[in-house]
């Protein structure tokens, strides 16, 4: 069952990387005009790192637009997801590890971002990102504490009945 765990957590890696990091659609040829644009909308005097939340702002205030709803939910979802793999996949170890694993993914792909000239260095992400990994991290642990108990339970049930 623990193969299945670091399957599922190593292939959410390489989507992850792919689809967030470098904004991967399948179409090669798209990539590398995105690439071109963005060059072209730095040179024309936009920043390349954000330190501020100001883009967090702006996707809150039009959150019922499709890219910001996009932007909100993909990162704050797919690490949710992210988070509960890894828990599963380091499950004799604290939380702490699978934490740590998905933040260092979630900054490495803004790393990626910054240094392939395919987006920005954004703060905002990485804390979307974070919550992300922190609420699938929390539905791991609620999931599989009830499952555990649920087993104690049936367990007892079980003791009982032979004695």
């Amino acid at each position: 069952m623990k193969k299945i765990w670091k399957y599922l957590l190593f292939l959410m890696t390489i989507v992850i990387v792919l689809v967030v990091g470098l904004k991967f659609d399948g179409n090669l040829e798209h990539l590398l005009k995105q690439r071109t644009d963005f060059i072209s909308n730095i040179q024309m005097g936009g920043d390349r790192i954000t330190f501020s939340f100001e883009s967090l702002k702006y996707y809150i205030f039009y959150i019922t637009e499709p890219f910001a709803l996009l932007n909100i939910s993909g990162n704050i979802g797919l690490f949710a997801v992210f988070g509960f793999l890894a828990c599963g996949t380091f499950l004799n170890k604290k939380t702490l590890y699978s934490c740590l694993y998905c933040s260092f993914w979630g900054i490495a792909i803004e790393l990626i971002q910054y240094f392939t000239w395919l987006g920005f260095f954004d703060i905002s992400d990485i804390l979307l990102r974070f919550i992300g990994i922190l609420i699938g991290s929390l539905i791991y642990t609620i999931v599989f504490t009830i499952i555990r108990r649920r087993n104690r339970n049936e367990q007892k049930v079980g003791e009982k009945k032979e004695a």
